[in-house]
């Protein structure tokens, strides 16, 4: 089985942005020494959620400081971008990382509406957005001279590299799926179930409050997008409980393996595994990825 590293940090105030970026940057490289195959990069904007903000100079540092471990995007939010500055930045990442680059894409968080407004736009075209942007890049890539009339863009370009990657690996790439879960290990199950509930609390209150202060009173999440840990209307504990029984893998090495094990079984072989927590002590995440690599993870290799 296949293990990446994820991260959804947050930094609870813009005083407290430095120190959480300098532990995220430590945490991403230390991620290859203890045995993980990828690390995954979010992004959201504005309130201190996914703490760098842009994933993309930042995976530049941590490509930069490591050799082996894959660097990926879960995701980029391609309704935000322009697809010809897009698609510069990451070929040029993807030579500085000799090759060790995952691009993966959306159109944009389902819920946070004010980083689409921050942007001077609204989420009602982002897939639009995001289809046509998707389509420019990788236009970019593959054709020379690039010449592109769209609804949002119209671009003449001489062209850019071809990416090099042959048919067969790139259907290999898209039919690879992984599963997001939020992971922690500590000494005991005890342990690992108070540090991390404690994490997840302060997460979530600082998701709703950030989502009701600044999302425009007009904006409706559809209720297919709805589930208890995202719900403004059940309480903290709640939802935070729903992601413990629903969506982690927590507890002694033996017990996460476990788990694991029932996800290999199931036809799972590919977890991105969100060990980082903004509200969680840096030496408590590193101890955490350091018992997941050394005890669970090299028993599915």
């Amino acid at each position: 089985m296949r293990f990446g590293w994820l991260t959804l940090a947050h930094s609870g105030s813009p005083d407290g942005d430095y120190g959480a970026i300098q532990d995220l940057v430590a945490q991403a490289c230390f991620a290859e020494a203890a045995g993980f195959d990828e690390i995954w990069l979010t992004e959201h904007n504005f309130t201190g959620e996914s703490v760098y903000c842009d994933p993309i100079p930042f995976a530049s540092v941590v490509a930069a400081r490591t050799s082996r471990i894959r660097i990926g995007f879960a995701v980029i939010q391609l309704a935000l971008r322009h697809p010809i500055r897009l698609a510069t930045e990451l070929a040029l990442l993807d030579n500085l990382s000799n090759g060790r680059l995952d691009v993966g894409v959306g159109h944009g968080t389902n819920f946070n509406e004010y980083e689409f407004v921050g942007f001077g736009l609204r989420s009602d075209d982002s897939r639009e957005r995001m289809e046509e942007t998707l389509d420019v890049m990788v236009r970019a890539w593959t054709e020379s001279p690039l010449v592109y009339d769209g609804k949002f863009y119209h671009l003449r370009l001489p062209g850019l590299a071809e990416s090099g990657l042959d048919g067969e690996r790139q259907a290999r790439l898209r039919e690879q799926a992984a599963l997001w879960r939020f992971v922690h290990v500590a000494d005991s199950q005890a342990q690992a179930e108070d540090e991390l509930t404690q994490a997840l609390l302060q997460t979530r209150r600082h998701m709703v409050h950030a989502r009701e202060t600044n999302n425009p009173s007009d904006f409706h999440v559809p209720a297919s997008r709805v589930n208890p840990w995202n719900d403004p209307h059940i309480s903290h504990e709640d939802g935070v409980r729903y992601s413990l029984e629903t969506s982690t893998l927590y507890g002694t090495p033996a017990r996460v393996a476990e788990q694991v094990a029932e996800l290999r079984d199931a036809g799972v072989h590919h977890v991105l595994c969100q060990i980082s927590y903004g509200y969680m002590p840096h030496q408590t995440i590193v101890e955490s990825m350091r018992r997941f690599g050394e005890e669970v993870a090299l028993k599915f290799r």
